[in-house]
């Protein structure tokens, strides 16, 4: 899978800059947990996104919020702030009468439609973008896709990225930088931990991000050099 995703997307004339490389965060909440392994609740696939968790019980989860973000080798998309995905969500659901918070194909096709597509064509109005986003199942539904394929001239296809591969994706290392970044700190709302968030945002340039996307093709070939293993940045540094 890695060798055939390189030898698709490694030649001299394919442009990593171009790739946007699209994903959502975990829970990011008011209070964070002192025991760094419930640093956020993680799902086995996006499908599993669910925002009635913020309500859990405030001793293991408080309020939080879920992002939606890209980056390119231009910058992060959106520009001035990552999208609250959560929120749209919340609206949505109760919009179609969807009881359960959780994101589907048909809700996934709708936030293509209604959210991304209008991001990335406002920054980059050619929409000459690769567009790149998880492995999960709903990805490969044939509505997700033909709604992809009506706004994004290209991509990456879904079937080259399986869920060993998301150390090569930069978009993970802007959660994680996110993360770190509040770590140890405690919100007195939403509002506050918003504005720490686009604080952190804002804090990534263009400059890091041409850099991270142009490490992609190395981070592949440490992947494929540790046998499917987790890799780090010394690995492809």
């Amino acid at each position: 899978m890695y060798d055939e995703l390189i030898e698709n997307n490694q030649s001299s004339k394919f442009q990593w800059r171009k790739v946007l490389n699209t994903d959502f965060s975990g829970s990011i909440r008011l209070i964070r947990p002192n025991n760094n392994k419930n640093d956020g609740i993680w799902a086995a696939t996006a499908d599993e996104i669910d925002s009635d968790n913020r309500n859990a019980g405030v001793q293991k989860f408080s309020a939080g919020v879920i992002l939606w973000g890209g980056i390119s080798g231009d910058d992060l998309y959106p520009r001035n702030a990552p999208f609250y995905f959560n929120e749209w969500l919340d609206k949505k659901c109760i919009q179609i009468g969807k009881t359960r918070r959780t994101l589907d194909s048909r809700l996934y096709s709708m936030f293509i439609q209604q959210v991304i597509a209008p991001t990335v064509k406002q920054i980059s109005p050619q929409m000459g973008l690769i567009f790149q986003d998880d492995c999960d199942r709903k990805q490969r539904m044939k509505q997700v896709l033909g709604t992809v394929t009506k706004y994004f001239h290209q991509r990456i296809d879904p079937n080259d990225c399986t869920s060993k591969m998301a150390d090569i994706w930069p978009i993970e290392n802007i959660w994680a930088i996110i993360k770190e970044k509040l770590r140890g700190m405690e919100f007195q709302n939403i509002r506050t931990l918003k504005a720490a968030i686009n604080k952190v945002w804002r804090s990534i340039d263009a400059t890091t991000c041409k850099k991270m996307m142009e490490s992609i093709p190395r981070r592949m070939m440490a992947v494929i050099e540790k046998d499917g293993s987790n890799i780090h940045k010394e690995d492809y540094e």
